[in-house]
């Protein structure tokens, strides 16, 4: 709309936003769709590389290990964490 021009009032007015919103919604739609075409055509052939060898190791650190192996070290370290903890003091606040 011009300068001066006003937006219509009652429910002229809602209908012509109404258009407004579907032509913008669809011309975000066909944005929508160049965006996921261009970030394909540049990620798409970073996907098929193969994994540097420095990262399939780093990766192969993290694997699940022995369920029984981990179960121990697990209870191993929950109790070095509970012996770390500092003692609770007992009594009324203010330390009586």
């Amino acid at each position: 709309m011009g300068k001066g021009a006003k937006e219509p009032d009652g429910a002229a007015g809602d209908q012509a936003r109404g258009v407004a919103r579907k032509r913008r919604s669809a011309q975000d739609a066909g944005f929508d769709r160049w965006l996921g075409k261009q970030l394909h055509a540049i990620y798409d052939p970073v996907l098929d590389e193969e994994l540097p060898e420095r990262l399939r190791l780093l990766i192969e650190q993290f694997e699940p290990r022995d369920e029984s192996a981990s179960a121990a070290e697990d209870r191993e370290d929950e109790e070095k964490m509970n012996g770390n903890r500092p003692q609770k003091r007992g009594g009324p606040v203010g330390g009586a």
